[in-house]
């Protein structure tokens, strides 16, 4: 028995034209570019103080109230996280050397808490943030009413302040470190 299979099409990798080769070659070849001249490296070195910006301790006295609390303290670490990943994207001075950050920071973080890691990576809380960012009105007001939402006190205003001076601190602080680290153009 015979089968018609003149109607099967064969998927060739699509249209890959010289010029899709020619992006892959100039990604290529900025990314060997930021090896060599160490900017990898401090991207890398971003991502690890983004990582251990999250708060691992509450000492400041602000936090103290909350000790009690492991949801609002998990949601602290959550926004810190994000807020690092944010900012990398926001602040490094490309995309290339902003994933190297981002990636930094979450293997330290997969390497230092991984039951942490796949829970945000699972979570949805970075979308409600993320919203925030691409609304771009209040964005701090409003990243501190999304934290008191996902602390499930969507009403509380030291929560609503404690996200917004959270996301507003290390967001500073992540500037800070990125305009530190000295990138070669």
């Amino acid at each position: 028995m015979r089968f018609d299979d003149s109607d099967i099409k064969i998927f060739t990798g699509g249209n890959n034209t010289g010029d899709d080769n020619s992006e892959v070659l100039k990604l290529a070849e900025e990314s060997k570019r930021h090896r060599n001249n160490g900017n990898s490296e401090k991207a890398k070195k971003i991502g690890v103080i983004l990582a251990e910006a999250a708060p691992k301790e509450l000492n400041d006295p602000a936090l103290k109230k909350f000790v009690g609390d492991p949801e609002i303290l998990y949601e602290i670490k959550v926004l810190s996280v994000f807020t690092g990943e944010s900012s990398a994207h926001i602040y490094m001075p490309n995309p290339i050397l902003a994933t190297t950050a981002v990636n930094a920071l979450y293997d330290n973080l997969k390497s230092q808490f991984p039951g942490f890691y796949e829970n945000i990576t699972d979570g949805t809380a970075f979308s409600f943030y993320y919203l925030n960012l691409r609304r771009g009105i209040d964005v701090e007001e409003n990243i501190g009413k999304t934290f008191a939402m996902l602390c499930e006190d969507e009403n509380n205003q030291e929560l609503m302040k404690l996200g917004e001076t959270i996301y507003k601190e290390l967001r500073d602080y992540a500037f800070s470190e990125i305009q530190k680290a000295g990138f070669v153009e």
